[in-house]
């Protein structure tokens, strides 16, 4: 599921996209 939503925005940030999306 992550993977997937980071793909779409280009994996720009790990750390702040795991965050929010935590």
């Amino acid at each position: 599921s992550m993977a997937k939503r980071l793909a779409q925005v280009g994996v720009e940030n790990t750390e702040e996209n795991r965050r929010q999306y935590r």
